[in-house]
């Protein structure tokens, strides 16, 4: 019996996660969470209530939430721009080069 694919490609591994990956992962969480870059209880909550609520009010709970989250999505990406930018500096600071790629 195959298992089934579900991307195009094959998986680079199907491996269970070591206990590298799993501190790593947890560094990650940890520093996310840090920084404000998971979504707070309440988007939670009305992204899961635009989900499943019924047709009466749901559709303008949809609208207010894809604009919540839309302006939400917009701060993640800029803050994860800035992380990633700083991250590029400090590399290419550490191998010498004059000017930073970025």
């Amino acid at each position: 019996m195959s298992s089934a694919r579900l991307g195009v490609t094959e998986p680079l591994s199907t491996a269970p996660p070591s206990a590298l990956d799993l501190a790593l992962s947890e560094a990650l969480e940890k520093d996310l969470r840090a920084r404000n870059l998971y979504e707070s209880s309440e988007e939670a909550i009305r992204r899961e209530e635009a989900r499943v609520g019924g047709a009466g009010g749901a559709v303008s709970c949809f609208w207010e939430l894809l604009v919540s989250l839309r302006s939400r999505r917009s701060q993640v990406l800029g803050q994860l721009d800035s992380l990633v930018k700083d991250w590029v500096r400090r590399v290419s600071a550490a191998k010498g080069f004059v000017k930073p790629v970025m």
